[in-house]
């Protein structure tokens, strides 16, 4: 199994983005390319530079071998030189293997324990 990671806001998926078993982030088309994390560890960062203004997170677990379309990897658009996994499209619920939170004390992220 190969795991991808990818960090929601505990309000969501709210009923709006759940549509034919997929879960449709905020502001994202068809075929727009959603941010993941190749690795656990890179959760952190992407929480502290993407959630600035958000105290907790929930971490999906990603089987990319459930999913139907493609992960592709690119550039961040802010950083180009650092290259992350992105999901075509939307992300099949099926494909989410575990969820964990993350919480932000003292000006870091931590695993809600």
């Amino acid at each position: 199994m190969h795991t991808l990671v990818h960090l929601v806001l505990p309000e969501e998926p709210g009923p709006e983005h759940i549509r034919d078993g997929c879960y449709h982030p905020p502001g994202a088309g068809a075929d727009a390319l959603t941010l993941c994390a190749a690795s656990v560890d890179q959760v952190f960062e992407i929480a502290a530079h993407r959630f600035t203004h958000h105290p907790s997170l929930v971490v999906w677990s990603i089987d990319a071998d459930r999913l139907s379309r493609p992960v592709v990897m690119r550039p961040l658009a802010d950083r180009p030189a650092e290259v992350r996994p992105h999901l075509q499209g939307a992300i099949e619920l099926s494909a989410v293997v575990d969820r964990r939170h993350i919480v932000r004390r003292a000006g870091r992220w931590r695993w809600e324990t």
